[in-house]
């Protein structure tokens, strides 16, 4: 929302929204963040500065820490210097080590926080040209190195410029070298849903947390698949659903994967508490509440509700 010209964020009233959500019965809140959007020296964002998107995202982390909810801060769009954060990127870039030490020095104390370092890590495939424009590894994502297109992923052509991907060892060690010990979230490749090579890739240190993402599009869309690559996984370190969700006009999927997620994973994030007028937008199909209030929007929202309620 801050680089779109609608104000710091989607998430509606402060207060109400908070009230709706520990009502709802939820226990932790994922919170997206615009790497853009948190420094001082970025023009592209289109909304206020950098010192008052902090301060927005300062309030929403006291208002649901101090209701009790846990606060997952995710970097969810970047882009490297020069190109405006409009978008999902494939992985972060060199101003994302910069932007975690700065998320991270002033949340280190905040034990009500966790940190998702980045949002969907992924390959991209160029449809006109029938072969893959960027094919994402388990090295690459562990250490970074390699070249990302620059677009967003919904551009519809490419430019052919690249930036050098920087990896998850380079993100731990600019949240831990600034200070914070709390548990971080590191999602998958194919845009967080498989977790194949997580173990052997993954960075040392005893507080990190896998980051699935289900949705029923995905490769790994099952109980089946779920069992053969994630449960085992889960045996060995806590695995978070950090987004799941349904888009179809159904909710079977959406019940499948939280009850999966109740036997298997430390927790389940729902996406996405939006309240969005325009239905024409493709975002809406995603929205959980609808109105002022929050009520439940059918189906994806009342069915989460009915879950939270049991």
């Amino acid at each position: 929302a801050c680089i779109q010209g609608r104000g710091h964020n989607d998430g509606g009233d402060v207060d109400a929204a908070v009230a709706a959500m520990t009502e709802w019965g939820m226990t932790a809140v994922r919170i997206p963040l615009n790497q853009d959007c948190w420094f001082d020296d970025r023009p592209a964002i289109a909304y206020a500065s950098g010192a008052e998107y902090r301060a927005s995202v300062r309030e929403w982390v006291g208002r649901l820490t101090q209701a009790g909810l846990v606060v997952v801060l995710d970097l969810h769009w970047s882009a490297p210097d020069g190109v405006p954060a409009d978008g999902l990127r494939p992985m972060p870039d060199a101003r994302s080590i910069e932007f975690w030490s700065s998320v991270a020095s002033e949340y280190r104390k905040h034990r009500g926080v966790v940190f998702d370092l980045f949002n969907e890590p992924h390959s991209r495939f160029d449809t006109d040209a029938g072969t893959w424009a960027f094919e994402l590894d388990w090295p690459c994502w562990a250490e970074g190195g390699c070249a990302v297109p620059v677009e967003n992923d919904r551009a519809q052509t490419r430019s052919g410029e690249t930036y050098a991907a920087v990896g998850m060892v380079a993100l731990v060690d600019a949240v831990r070298s600034a200070g914070a010990t709390q548990p971080l979230v590191l999602s998958g490749v194919d845009y967080a849903n498989d977790l194949r090579g997580w173990g052997a890739a993954a960075p040392p240190d005893d507080q990190l947390i896998a980051g699935v993402h289900l949705y029923p599009d995905q490769r790994c869309a099952d109980r089946a698949c779920w069992a053969r690559e994630l449960e085992p996984l889960a045996g060995r370190v806590p695995v978070l659903v950090a987004e799941f969700g349904q888009s179809d006009g159904g909710d079977a999927f959406l019940r499948e994967a939280y009850a999966w997620a109740g036997d298997h994973a430390v927790g389940a994030l729902a996406w996405a508490w939006w309240n969005i007028t325009d239905e024409t937008s493709p975002d809406a199909r995603f929205a959980l509440v609808e109105g002022d209030q929050f009520a439940p929007r059918a189906p994806s929202g009342t069915a989460l509700r009915e879950l939270l309620a049991d």
